[in-house]
């Protein structure tokens, strides 16, 4: 197994110049039935059904199922707590990162699609992000559950909301988590370590 690797030079976390009362969630990938973003915003509306109402949701993204976000934010009068952003470059989404506090991802599997890797939760944690993610496919192996952050069943909103709350309402346990994130990426996914791993591939491989 060799999964892709993550420039963590370029996915570095700036010093922070703007402190912000709300806790920024952000949620980035295509936006298609497997990603379920809806299952995201549900999660948000079940948040703020608890009280906790000083966090923000930054989708970025697109695809077939954004109208459908939408509606679905203007429905339920979120336009406050949740936006939606095309596709950035990538300057541009380390900046958004830089600027958020934890990453979300409410993967499921579907009849012909199921989340392998998935890049962008690497990307996360080497900003120094904790992630609460869903644990389909091969996404537990790229954290470590209740260290780099959260893993919870595909669909379970309760055990989503419950995983965010804990980070929302204590900011030493998000930061502690994220450098831990940080170092996990440094040491498993980095260009470098990656590539010499895959080095000692071909050399056993051209030994067989």
């Amino acid at each position: 197994i060799h999964p892709n690797p993550v420039d963590t030079l370029f996915f570095k976390k700036q010093k922070k110049k703007i402190k912000y009362e709300i806790v920024k969630i952000i949620n980035v990938g295509r936006i298609s039935e497997e990603k379920w973003f809806d299952i995201a915003i549900k999660v948000i509306i079940n948040i703020l059904e608890k009280g906790y109402k000083k966090i923000h949701l930054q989708i970025i993204g697109s695809g077939k199922e954004t109208n459908k976000l939408y509606n679905l934010i203007t429905n339920n009068n979120l336009q406050k707590y949740v936006n939606i952003t095309p596709f950035l470059s990538q300057e541009l989404l380390v900046e958004k990162y830089n600027r958020s506090d934890i990453f979300l991802l409410c993967s499921r599997r579907t009849h012909d699609s199921e989340e392998t890797q998935g890049i962008v939760i690497q990307e996360a944690q080497s900003m120094q992000l904790p992630v609460v993610v869903s644990d389909i496919g091969g996404v537990n192996e790229g954290l470590i559950n209740n260290m780099t952050g959260f893993l919870c069943n595909e669909n379970n909103i309760e055990c989503f909301s419950n995983k965010l709350i804990q980070l929302i309402t204590n900011k030493d346990l998000r930061e502690k988590m994220g450098k831990k994130a940080r170092d996990f990426i440094k040491s498993n996914y980095d260009y470098v370590i990656m590539n010499k791993k895959l080095e000692n591939i071909y050399k056993l491989v051209s030994n067989a």
